[in-house]
Protein backbone atom coordinates (compact mmCIF):
# COMPACT_ATOMS: atom_id res chain seq x y z
CA UNK A 1 0.00 0.00 0.00
CA UNK A 2 2.73 2.22 0.62
CA UNK A 3 4.67 1.90 -2.44
CA UNK A 4 1.03 2.90 -3.84
CA UNK A 5 0.72 5.81 -2.03
CA UNK A 6 4.58 6.78 -2.78
CA UNK A 7 3.61 6.01 -6.87
CA UNK A 8 0.45 8.13 -6.83
CA UNK A 9 2.17 11.04 -5.07
CA UNK A 10 5.23 10.86 -7.99
CA UNK A 11 2.59 11.01 -10.80
CA UNK A 12 0.78 13.87 -9.00
CA UNK A 13 4.52 15.58 -8.78
CA UNK A 14 5.05 14.93 -12.62
CA UNK A 15 1.35 16.51 -13.43
CA UNK A 16 1.98 19.40 -10.96
CA UNK A 17 5.33 20.07 -13.20
CA UNK A 18 4.13 19.63 -16.33
CA UNK A 19 1.07 21.51 -15.84
CA UNK A 20 3.08 24.52 -14.14
CA UNK A 21 5.82 24.05 -16.50
CA UNK A 22 4.18 26.56 -19.31
CA UNK A 23 3.64 29.20 -16.43
CA UNK A 24 7.15 29.11 -15.15
CA UNK A 25 8.18 29.33 -18.77
CA UNK A 26 5.90 32.25 -19.29
CA UNK A 27 7.71 34.07 -16.09
CA UNK A 28 11.07 33.72 -17.76
CA UNK A 29 10.22 34.88 -21.34
CA UNK A 30 11.29 38.29 -20.62
CA UNK A 31 14.91 36.97 -19.54
CA UNK A 32 14.78 35.02 -23.15
CA UNK A 33 13.20 38.32 -24.74
CA UNK A 34 16.67 39.94 -23.75
CA UNK A 35 18.88 37.65 -24.47
CA UNK A 36 16.86 37.21 -28.07
CA UNK A 37 17.51 40.85 -27.90
CA UNK A 38 21.00 40.86 -27.48
CA UNK A 39 21.57 38.26 -30.03
CA UNK A 40 19.88 39.95 -32.88
CA UNK A 41 21.67 43.48 -31.79
CA UNK A 42 25.14 41.37 -32.14
CA UNK A 43 24.28 39.69 -35.36
CA UNK A 44 23.23 42.81 -37.14
CA UNK A 45 26.06 44.87 -35.71
CA UNK A 46 28.25 42.10 -37.07
CA UNK A 47 26.71 42.55 -40.47
CA UNK A 48 26.24 46.77 -40.43
CA UNK A 49 22.94 46.68 -40.50
CA UNK A 50 22.48 47.60 -36.72
CA UNK A 51 19.23 49.19 -35.51
CA UNK A 52 20.48 48.90 -31.69
CA UNK A 53 22.01 51.45 -30.01
CA UNK A 54 25.75 50.35 -29.68
CA UNK A 55 26.19 52.65 -26.62
CA UNK A 56 28.38 51.34 -23.54
CA UNK A 57 25.03 51.59 -21.16
CA UNK A 58 22.84 49.49 -23.48
CA UNK A 59 25.30 47.12 -23.95
CA UNK A 60 26.01 46.84 -20.13
CA UNK A 61 22.15 46.51 -19.45
CA UNK A 62 21.60 43.87 -22.01
CA UNK A 63 24.34 41.98 -20.68
CA UNK A 64 22.73 42.57 -17.33
CA UNK A 65 19.72 41.63 -18.26
CA UNK A 66 20.65 37.80 -20.10
CA UNK A 67 22.85 37.44 -16.60
CA UNK A 68 19.93 38.25 -14.41
CA UNK A 69 17.29 36.22 -16.94
CA UNK A 70 19.99 32.95 -16.70
CA UNK A 71 20.00 33.34 -12.84
CA UNK A 72 16.22 33.20 -12.35
CA UNK A 73 16.34 30.31 -14.86
CA UNK A 74 18.89 28.74 -12.52
CA UNK A 75 16.76 29.32 -9.46
CA UNK A 76 13.72 27.83 -10.68
CA UNK A 77 15.30 24.48 -11.37
CA UNK A 78 16.89 24.64 -8.17
CA UNK A 79 13.42 25.11 -6.78
CA UNK A 80 11.87 22.10 -9.21
CA UNK A 81 15.24 19.95 -7.60
CA UNK A 82 14.08 21.04 -3.67
CA UNK A 83 10.60 20.35 -4.80
CA UNK A 84 11.40 16.37 -5.79
CA UNK A 85 13.58 16.29 -3.11
CA UNK A 86 10.73 17.30 -0.85
CA UNK A 87 8.10 14.75 -1.92
CA UNK A 88 10.81 12.07 -1.69
CA UNK A 89 12.01 12.79 2.03
CA UNK A 90 8.67 10.46 2.95
CA UNK A 91 8.45 10.14 6.77
CA UNK A 92 12.36 11.29 7.24
CA UNK A 93 12.25 14.69 8.70
CA UNK A 94 16.06 15.52 8.56
CA UNK A 95 15.62 15.16 4.41
CA UNK A 96 11.96 17.54 4.49
CA UNK A 97 13.81 20.39 6.53
CA UNK A 98 16.36 20.23 3.96
CA UNK A 99 14.43 20.54 1.60
CA UNK A 100 12.30 23.34 2.97
CA UNK A 101 15.61 25.11 3.24
CA UNK A 102 16.26 24.79 0.25
CA UNK A 103 12.95 25.68 -0.81
CA UNK A 104 13.18 29.11 1.12
CA UNK A 105 16.89 30.49 -0.43
CA UNK A 106 15.69 29.74 -3.88
CA UNK A 107 12.64 32.02 -2.92
CA UNK A 108 15.10 34.30 -1.49
CA UNK A 109 17.17 34.54 -4.52
CA UNK A 110 14.30 34.61 -7.09
CA UNK A 111 13.12 37.69 -5.15
CA UNK A 112 16.81 39.71 -5.22
CA UNK A 113 16.72 39.12 -8.83
CA UNK A 114 13.60 40.87 -9.82
CA UNK A 115 14.59 43.19 -7.13
CA UNK A 116 18.16 43.66 -8.98
CA UNK A 117 16.26 43.70 -12.72
CA UNK A 118 14.12 46.09 -11.69
CA UNK A 119 16.62 48.91 -10.25
CA UNK A 120 19.21 47.99 -12.78
CA UNK A 121 16.03 48.64 -15.14
CA UNK A 122 15.08 51.79 -13.58
CA UNK A 123 18.72 53.26 -13.20
CA UNK A 124 19.52 52.54 -16.66
CA UNK A 125 16.29 53.97 -17.99
CA UNK A 126 17.47 57.06 -15.87
CA UNK A 127 20.72 57.21 -17.59
CA UNK A 128 19.51 56.85 -21.26
CA UNK A 129 16.92 59.75 -20.11
CA UNK A 130 19.71 62.01 -18.54
CA UNK A 131 21.89 61.56 -21.38
CA UNK A 132 19.31 61.90 -24.44
CA UNK A 133 19.55 58.29 -25.27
Amino acid sequence: MKKRLKGWYAGLGFWLALGLFPMAAQAISPAASAIEGSLQGAGSAAYGTSTVANNAPQLIANGINVILGASGIVLIGYLVYAGILYMQAGSDPKKATQAKTIIVNAVIGLVIIVAAWAIANFVFQQLAAATGG
